[in-house]
């Protein structure tokens, strides 16, 4: 019985990260994963957690003021979803928005952590390596009508951070954007 749920277990929980992931939202939620100590489908393996909790919410990160800044605009109320994501939208149009997730990785698991947050990215668009941002970082963006929206990923050895910027800027501004937003982010997790 416990090698049937040492096989299982991944099973399980790459169904739950994939169920979670198809909400319909756009918003990208970071998920806790799992490895398996020794390898994963070791007999007698102990899983451990890739993440540990936030030392404050998602939406505590930024102010509004920080937001408002980079999009240019003035910003509503933040919005929480659960404790690693955050959104806020300008109050002047119903296009410009940022989306904030933010993970905190266990000792010995930012790999795992980075990994999975990149998983949760949008696949088919052409992903461009950013670099003096953290110990990795990734950008690219669609062009959804007038409106652009960025993905940001940027990952140090104590957690993750993504930006989805959305607007009418050009670009290399969104990038600039999430890239300065990601460091701010990064520099209050510590």
């Amino acid at each position: 019985m416990n090698r049937l749920v040492v096989r299982i277990a991944p099973i399980v929980v790459v169904a739950i990260v994939v169920i979670a992931g198809c909400g319909g939202s756009s918003k990208k939620a970071a998920q806790t994963s799992t490895t398996a100590a020794g390898g994963s489908g070791t007999p007698g393996a102990v899983a451990v957690n890739a993440t540990v909790p936030l030392p404050k919410p998602a939406c505590d990160f930024l102010s509004r003021d920080d937001i408002a800044g980079a999009l240019g605009n003035p910003v509503g109320a933040a919005t929480a979803a659960g404790e690693t994501n955050c959104t806020w939208g300008t109050s002047v149009d119903g296009g410009t928005s940022l989306d904030l997730t933010v993970v905190k990785a266990a000792p010995g698991g930012s790999a795992e952590a980075c990994k999975d947050q990149r998983n949760s990215l949008p696949r088919g668009i052409d992903r461009e390596s950013v670099s003096g941002v953290g110990d990795s970082a990734l950008w690219f963006v669609d062009q959804l009508t007038t409106i652009k929206q960025g993905h940001f990923l940027a990952c140090w050895n104590n957690g993750v951070v993504v930006i989805l910027v959305t607007g009418e800027k050009e670009a290399a501004a969104l990038k600039a954007t999430a890239s300065g937003l990601a460091e701010k982010v990064h520099s209050r997790l510590t």
